[in-house]
């Protein structure tokens, strides 16, 4: 099977998840280590164990088409801005049950790290994932706040948005 060709689809969704990496925006993530940072990905990497980690949203992008090319979208608001997903803390000290959490991080590198509407409904999904998990969380929450060029969305207030009332909720 070695020898077997990858199907042309297959091939297109490994070559849009290696767009999420921080290998494929190479001046961002210069940027901003010359700024004295670390990248949402650096800092995830770090934390968790190695392959632990399970990515939520990974394609969603900043919800701007009607103002902005999908191809600009695609190369520079990965993730809409918003990295996150479940993995493992120690599982060598403590075994896979209770080395499971969840992580975000606000990606920097992507429109200041301001919360897009994409990376809102994100957010709650993934903090309903925690509490039905009942998940310890690590949330690395730098970044520029709200993200007003978000044009695909006929709300502006994201009232509908859950996460703030999720969020507190959480913080038992």
């Amino acid at each position: 099977m070695a020898d077997e060709q990858l199907r042309e689809d297959h091939v297109e969704l490994l070559a849009r998840r290696a767009l999420t990496e921080d290998a494929a925006r190479p001046d961002a993530v210069a940027r901003r280590h010359a700024a004295g940072g670390r990248t949402a990905r650096e800092n995830i990497s770090d934390l968790v164990d190695a392959g632990s980690f399970v990515e939520y949203g990974r394609f969603a992008i900043a919800a701007q088409r009607r103002r902005r090319e999908l191809a600009d979208l695609i190369a520079r608001t990965p993730a809409d801005g918003l990295v996150a997903g479940t993995a493992r803390v120690n599982g060598n000290l403590f075994g896979a049950d209770r080395s499971a959490c969840a992580v975000l991080s606000y990606d920097y590198t992507v429109l200041a790290g301001t919360q897009g509407a994409l990376g809102h409904h994100k957010k709650d999904r993934l903090f309903d994932l925690i509490e039905r998990m009942k998940l310890p969380t690590v949330f690395f929450a730098e970044g520029g706040g709200g993200r007003p060029g978000d044009t695909d969305y006929p709300v502006v207030s994201m009232l509908d948005v859950r996460a703030f009332k999720l969020w507190a909720a959480l913080s038992g």
